[in-house]
Formats: structure tokens, sequence, C-alpha cells
């Protein structure tokens, strides 16, 4: 396997998600997500702080699954769809190089996007920890930047990619539905 095919795959598949308005919307959607725990933390009773982490954590976890499965199954038929996988595949390419490629920069692409969820998700536990007075952060069993979360990020992180496996192995042999209908259009 060549390393420095795989690594133009990868390049070229970040780019394109990163050109892709998907990923964006669904981490600022994360972001709305998390900054709406904080104001329904406000009606548990002493609870807000395991509010705000489930409920990040939990939001990093479903947007991050939902960006793998939407990019990931379409990454492979869209190549196949626009006829460009045969230009691709024409050069000293091969497939397990084309496929590895296209799954690092899936995950790039996955890691990026959990680093800003992760980046927004410390920031609104600072802003909790700053504006909390010091007798109710003394009850809490946790500190609110807690390093051992990075723990648990890391673990979505190991989620993210083997979904994107499953993702990518079904996109080598199955098209989307709005390919396969659009398709169906055409032929008859």
């Amino acid at each position: 396997m060549n390393v420095g095919a795989v690594r133009k795959v990868a390049v070229a598949v970040f780019r394109e998600s990163v050109r892709d308005r998907v990923p964006y919307s669904l981490v600022i959607f994360a972001v709305v997500l998390m900054a709406a725990s904080f104001l329904m933390s406000r009606l548990t009773a002493g609870q807000d702080l395991k509010v705000i982490k489930d409920l990040g954590l939990a939001t990093m976890n479903a947007i991050g699954l939902l960006i793998a499965i939407f990019i990931g199954t379409g990454l492979v038929a869209k190549e196949v769809e626009r006829r460009s996988i045969y230009a691709v595949l024409s050069k000293p390419l091969s497939r397990s190089s084309f496929l590895v490629g296209k799954y690092a920069g899936l995950v790039l692409t996955l890691a990026v996007n959990l680093a800003l969820m992760t980046g927004a998700f410390y920031v609104m536990l600072l802003y909790l920890h700053v504006t909390t007075d010091d007798w109710i952060r003394q009850g809490w069993r946790a500190p609110a930047l807690d390093p051992r979360l990075l723990i648990a990020i890391g673990l979505i992180g190991v989620q993210l990619m083997l979904t994107t496996a499953v993702a990518l192995f079904f996109s080598t042999f199955s098209t989307p539905i709005s390919m396969a209908r659009s398709g169906d259009r055409n032929g008859s």
C-alpha cells in the first residue's frame, strides 16, 4: 500500500468534506444544543453540572454519528455516480489505498468536528465554573473542567471511527436511496 497515495486521497476527502456544508451545519446545531443544555440545567435542583455534561457528551456522540453516516455512506457512491472513480483508479493507485485514503480523510474530518465540539463544550463548562458560587462548586462530585471527560470524548472518537468503517464498507457496494431513485427515473 502506497502511503503517499493514501495521504493524497485522505487530503482530497478532507477538502471535499470541508466544502460540504452538512458538517458545519451539524456542528453549529451541536453547539446550540449544548447551549440549550445549559438553560435546561437551570431547571434541575443541584444537578446542573451533571445535566450539562451528559447532554454535551450525548450531543457530540449523536452529531458525530450523523456526520459519519451521512458522509460515509455516500463517499464511494458519489465517485461512482460522477464516474470520477475510473480516472482515479486508472492512476497507479490500488483499490485498497483508495479505500484507506477515503477512510482516513473521513476520520480526519470527524476528528476536526469532534475537536470543535469539544472546544465549545469546555467553553460552556468554563462559563459554568466561573459563574457558579464557590459553595455550590464544593458540592460537585467532579470539577466542571474535569480532564477525565477527555477519556469519554476519546471513546466517542473510537466509536465514530468504527461507525465510519461500517459506513464506508456499505458505501463500497451499495448506493444511497436518492441516487437509486434518480437512476430509476432515468431508466424508465
